[in-house]
């Protein structure tokens, strides 16, 4: 009965051709009762003989009737139970992510479409990853606009040939040996390229009130999660999952709201940064 039931859940046209199974089987029933009990006798004996059919078939309607009734209101009250909890579990679900400040989720962080105009207009810009350097090698631009405008960055990567930078190459790729701890030599590099492009085309007005720079840091274990922050009021947040890339892996859009997880990655790179500071692994690349 529970295994019908069930099917009769997931399969509503099943519910239709119980109707004329369940008639069926009463009107037999009916029929099989009435012999042993002499009911035919009995309306013979009353001269009904000719109305023992109507009889039978008003008997099998009544029952069947209420039989399928019971039905329809155990499967639809169970389908509408089930739906309200669904639905429950839904808000509840959108209660906790909008107290969390997330604004969006992506499959893939590469798939962002506002990065580009956070990192141009943000005064403030924190970088935390395991090279970054598709991110600072593909958003040139977006990062010469925030150095010719005097922002603060800082940005925070591993350190090259550290053990966390060696298991990671082996998770992504046996071909990986060596490659992310030379991509980490070439940000710097990209880094010092930017900031000598954008204090020649700055003027010298600009020149004089502040100097092109960007603050690069080193950590060895710190790394949970890559993080882009502008102006501690959004951040889109990426979990490291190797052997994936942090480009292929699922990322968030935060903003800053009362107890909320942006919060909690401002401290987390706060931390991060001030531990590498008292390993002495921060320099300043300036023009």
């Amino acid at each position: 009965m529970a295994t019908a039931t069930k099917w009769l859940e997931k399969h509503w046209w099943g519910v239709l051709i119980a109707y004329p199974i369940i008639f069926a089987s009463v009107y037999l029933i009916i029929w099989s009762a009435a012999e042993p009990l002499g009911i035919p006798e009995k309306l013979e004996a009353l001269h009904l003989d000719t109305l023992r059919i109507f009889y039978h078939i008003v008997a099998t309607l009544l029952i069947s009737s209420h039989t399928i009734l019971i039905l329809e209101i155990y499967l639809k009250k169970k389908h509408w139970a089930e739906k309200e909890n669904a639905q429950d579990t839904n808000k509840q679900i959108i209660e906790t992510i909008k107290e969390l400040g997330i604004t969006s989720v992506l499959k893939e962080s590469r798939d962002n479409k506002n990065l580009s105009a956070y990192l141009i207009a943000a005064k403030k810009i924190r970088v935390m990853s395991v090279s970054g350097q598709m991110l600072i090698r593909s958003r040139k631009t977006q990062f010469m606009e925030a150095i010719s405008s005097g922002a603060d960055i800082k940005i925070l990567i591993a350190t090259p040939l550290s053990q966390l930078v060696v298991d990671i190459e082996e998770a992504e790729s046996q071909h990986r040996s060596g490659e992310i701890s030379s991509e980490i030599y070439q940000v710097k590099k990209l880094l010092r390229e930017y900031v000598d492009e954008a204090a020649k085309k700055m003027s010298g007005e600009a020149l004089n009130r502040y100097s092109p720079k960007i603050y690069l840091g080193h950590f060895g274990t710190h790394l949970r999660a890559s993080i882009i922050m502008c102006d501690d009021k959004w951040t889109l947040l990426t979990l490291n999952l190797p052997p994936k890339r942090s480009v292929e892996t699922v990322s968030f859009e935060l903003v800053d709201c009362n107890n909320g997880l942006m919060r909690d990655v401002v401290c987390h790179f706060d931390k991060a940064w001030e531990f590498a500071a008292n390993q002495g692994n921060i320099i300043e690349i300036c023009s």
